[in-house]
């Protein structure tokens, strides 16, 4: 190791169920800083001089999904129907508060840089359109689901946003809150219609390998594209940048057209240190802040 000795002398992490006691403990002091709250949090901190505030934009993402290999979501006009009734301008705005990013339905998003398609056109919100859709599937009543929904952070608040924009095509969700920890352990690769959050990564690779190929380990809308795999191992096995930035973009449109998942933001990371603080380097990813130059004083 060649680069000098810190200036701290120890870094203690405190791990907080609820997020209010973490933010409480900022504010009275007992803590110097902390590295995850939701956005109007953080806007409540920002205007504060005693603190330093710091928010940077990621890949992480929220997004709704269907199971694809049954129904209702196995049929690709009910997927449209659900992207055609979504706004993700409007959700973006209300859950994000402005931070962060819109997103095109693929886990791709604009923090990736070249492999991002920055051009793809998302379809205008057209309820009556997606309502036809679901009439041509068979669904002429429209559709009863329930939502699944982790009980934690911004997803409520998603959750609930997005059912009243679907509601207006005939999508009727109930939003069905459920203990977070639980929601990871047992339900969330099982349900028909669910929230999911993905945090940060360095490549777009890893989400794809995750949970876009059809023999993904959490494949958690069990979809499966043989175009969208050949693609995936394309890229995954390329040395060739321009090779896998042109198989990363054919994903994303795909995945805007007919794949079974909404993305209606990529979230920012935030930071909040007591003002005495400074040197620290957010990084997308919480778990990777770079605390070795921080300073205190």
């Amino acid at each position: 190791y060649w680069g000098g000795a810190p200036s701290v002398n120890q870094l203690e992490f405190i791990f907080f169920d609820d997020q209010q006691a973490g933010i409480a403990a900022v504010q009275g002091g007992s803590v110097d800083g902390i590295l995850r709250l939701d956005n109007s949090s953080f806007l409540g901190f920002a205007g504060d001089m005693s603190f330093n505030t710091s928010d940077i934009p990621t890949s992480g993402h929220h997004l709704t999904r269907l199971r694809s290999d049954r129904a209702p979501g196995n049929d690709v006009r009910v997927r449209r129907a659900f992207k055609l009734a979504t706004d993700r301008d409007a959700i973006w705005e209300r859950v994000q508060l402005g931070f962060g990013a819109v997103g095109k339905d693929s886990p791709i998003g604009p923090a990736f840089g070249q492999y991002f398609l920055a051009d793809a056109e998302v379809p205008a919100r057209d309820p009556a359109a997606a309502a036809a859709l679901l009439a041509e599937a068979g669904y002429p009543d429209g559709l009863d689901m329930i939502l699944h929904t982790p009980n934690s952070g911004s997803w409520p608040d998603l959750a609930q946003a997005i059912a009243a924009q679907w509601e207006e095509a005939g999508i009727r969700v109930e939003v069905q809150l459920e203990d977070e920890n639980t929601y990871w352990a047992e339900a969330w690769m099982e349900v028909d219609l669910g929230v999911t959050g993905w945090g940060a990564r360095p490549i777009p690779q890893l989400y794809l390998d995750l949970a876009y190929h059809s023999d993904a380990p959490w494949n958690e809308s069990h979809y499966s594209n043989a175009r969208v795999d050949e693609l995936i191992e394309i890229a995954r096995a390329s040395l060739d940048q321009d090779e896998r930035t042109a198989a990363y973009k054919e994903i994303q449109q795909i995945l805007l057209d007919e794949g079974p998942v909404v993305v209606p933001y990529f979230f920012a990371q935030f930071m909040v240190l007591a003002g005495n603080i400074s040197g620290v380097e957010l990084q997308p990813f919480a778990g990777r802040t770079n605390f070795n130059n921080a300073v205190v004083g």
